[in-house]
């Protein structure tokens, strides 16, 4: 998104309609032209066109830790609650990421939501801490919304690829789009100058 007036000047007759499935695997896909998913990166074929690799990261406000106190080490992840995107196994592997092994004795607390935005705001605005994405929230920290709870360097372990479905077609339009959109892949996330 902070790219995309660089889409219009480019290709001014472009119309686009960006319609994001939070269940990808559910659905019919084939109207559109261009599917952009959110996967696991082991399980996506290397032949699959990777747009943006993302890192996992704890990450909470300023209020969340004048609330609950600074994190002296990983226990007090455990000990606290964490908001969760849609399902446990998120936080479970960033544990495992960082060598602690989570099983039932000890079950992760808080709620489940399907979308990350939602989860971003609600750290933000001190609810809980999440396990957000490098470079997603780059801007988040920059401006001080949210910031790291450790200095972890997980390797990536999800990425948004450009997907080649039946349904794609390929029109003109469509494959300037994709000519568009995959060097857009980059570190650096931000508005290019």
């Amino acid at each position: 998104m902070p790219r995309i007036s660089d889409l219009w000047e480019r290709l001014p007759g472009i119309e686009l309609e960006v319609v994001p499935w939070y269940r990808p695997q559910v659905g019919d896909k084939s109207a559109a032209d261009i599917v952009i998913s959110w996967e696991r990166l082991a399980e996506m074929p290397a032949s699959t066109p990777k747009l943006l690799e993302l890192h996992p990261v704890a990450i909470a406000s300023t209020a969340y830790i004048d609330l609950h106190g600074a994190m002296a080490g990983l226990q007090d992840m455990l000990d606290r609650p964490v908001l969760h995107q849609r399902d446990h196994w998120g936080w479970r592997d960033w544990f495992a990421a960082m060598g602690v092994d989570v099983d039932v004795d000890h079950p992760l607390q808080g709620p489940v939501f399907e979308d990350a935005n939602v989860l971003l705001r609600g750290a933000a605005k001190g609810q809980d801490a999440i396990r957000g994405w490098l470079p997603l929230i780059d801007q988040d920290l920059r401006e001080g919304r949210v910031l790291r709870l450790f200095d972890e360097n997980i390797a990536p372990t999800h990425g948004y690829y450009l997907q080649n479905s039946n349904g794609m077609r390929n029109s003109q339009k469509t494959q300037s789009v994709i000519d568009w959109l995959v060097p857009q892949r980059s570190e650096d996330f931000g508005p290019r100058a």
